[in-house]
């Protein structure tokens, strides 16, 4: 469940995928791969539904994930926390649409200087403003998908909001 948003302009925003994973995501897209559901951004307002556009990785994952295998095997003393920074960006097809191609393959060493590069680069994009959605209103937006995704069986979709 996404709890950061960043607003990044031209209708991009910045979100956590986990503790140390971000993603820019397009809050406008008319294509949207992810639906947030009503406990997204702490309950508050924020956007219903986005579409990634990168993914924002630590760079040292694959030498950490070698020193936790390390440490499962009493090899090694365990590594602590996996640093979110320095941090590389990997832009997808929708994002090299989008106008982010200069960020592909980059190295961040903050939250900071990748929100700043982002801004630098949707600063010369139209603007586009999204509407914030509600809780509830991310609850019916994520009815809606769903009825559209596994028709309208209405136990699925109870269960569902179950679920989520």
């Amino acid at each position: 469940m996404s709890s950061k948003y960043v607003e990044l302009g031209a209708g991009f925003f910045l979100t956590d995928v986990d503790s140390f994973t971000f993603e820019i995501c397009d809050a406008n897209s008319s294509e949207p791969d992810v639906y947030y559901g009503p406990l997204a951004w702490n309950g508050g307002v924020g956007p219903a539904s986005s579409r990634r556009l990168a993914l924002v990785e630590p760079s040292q994952a694959n030498a950490y994930l070698a020193a936790m295998m390390a440490y499962d095997r009493d090899e090694s003393e365990h590594p602590g926390d996996m640093p979110s920074w320095p941090a590389t960006a990997t832009v997808c097809t929708a994002g090299l649409e989008a106008g982010l191609a200069d960020l592909h393959g980059r190295q961040f060493d903050s939250e900071e200087a990748l929100v700043k590069a982002v801004r630098r680069l949707t600063r010369s994009m139209p603007r586009k403003i999204w509407s914030g959605s509600s809780s509830a209103a991310r609850l019916e937006s994520l009815k809606f998908a769903t009825e559209r995704m596994l028709g309208s069986n209405a136990e699925s979709i109870s269960r569902y909001e179950k679920i989520h």
